[in-house]
């Protein structure tokens, strides 16, 4: 498969890499400005590249996050979290994957990839720690975001901090069909594999939904979204709760075109 993306050596800077082909969407550093009467959203994120290894190590600013409507009480809409990415024909088949450790300081913090559609259609997956054991973790978002997630083994406990360290790799297939699907794939005990598939499209909308005029809702801040046929992937990192010393380094990323997830349900065609 031909590899269209690989690493972190060009990430767009309108100074030092006007041309470059990945983007930050709500970079770790951007929101520095809108702190105001001290609050904690959106302080202490950074991000930096180790040209020699290709990694890219973020520490996500606090409190930010993607989440829509589900659950929480009173209701929380989130798309400010920041995520690195490259832009993608919607209709092409790619694999997007990547390594990574995740050192986890407070509930929920989380890292990953992300494939976004835009505001009320995206999917981020990754390792989350919750209730101070990591799970891997999927959100779906079509309108509503919906989570799910199950065990992960593989992470130490620092005895002097109580920080989290989870180390994971972790696929996306983009099937690049009509029904818009996608294959999210964990790496453990040596072997691939399968978490979940999903439907992700635009055009998924809800006629009759009681919170579209919520306050909530329309006050909330909302991201941009890809043009008509694209979609962005990359990786993302959060910090929901707060910055308390969580961070994520990110190694081996690369986007290939081409899927090789095979799965079908022929014995159900079957008279």
């Amino acid at each position: 498969m031909t590899i269209l993306v690989r690493g972190f050596r060009d990430i767009h800077s309108d100074d030092t890499n006007p041309t470059g082909t990945q983007f930050w969407y709500c970079a770790p550093d951007s929101w520095k400005e809108l702190v105001r009467e001290g609050r904690r959203e959106g302080r202490d994120g950074s991000w930096s590249v180790n040209a020699a290894n290709d990694s890219l190590c973020l520490s996500a600013p606090a409190k930010k996050d993607f989440w829509r409507k589900t659950y929480y009480d009173p209701v929380l809409v989130k798309d400010d979290g920041p995520f690195l990415y490259s832009k993608l024909s919607i209709d092409t088949q790619y694999t997007v994957e990547v390594s990574f450790v995740l050192t986890a300081a407070r509930q929920f913090d989380q890292a990953g990839l992300v494939l976004r559609a835009g505001p009320e259609h995206w999917i981020k997956t990754g390792i989350e720690v919750v209730d101070g054991k990591p799970r891997a973790s999927c959100v779906v978002c079509n309108i509503y975001s919906d989570w799910s997630t199950q065990p992960w083994s593989d992470y130490t406990t620092a005895a002097d901090t109580g920080l989290v360290i989870v180390p994971a790799r972790i696929r996306i297939h983009c099937r690049g069909d009509v029904s818009n699907s996608f294959v999210v794939e964990a790496f453990a005990d040596g072997k691939w594999e399968f978490m979940r598939i999903a439907h992700l499209s635009k055009a998924m909308q809800c006629r009759d939904d009681p919170l579209a005029n919520h306050a909530a809702v329309t006050s909330a801040w909302q991201g941009l979204s890809p043009p008509a046929g694209e979609i962005w992937a990359g990786v993302f990192g959060c910090c929901p709760e707060d910055q308390a010393g969580g961070s994520v380094t990110f190694t081996k990323f690369a986007i290939t075109e081409g899927s090789d997830f095979e799965h079908n349900a022929d014995g159900n065609h079957k008279n």
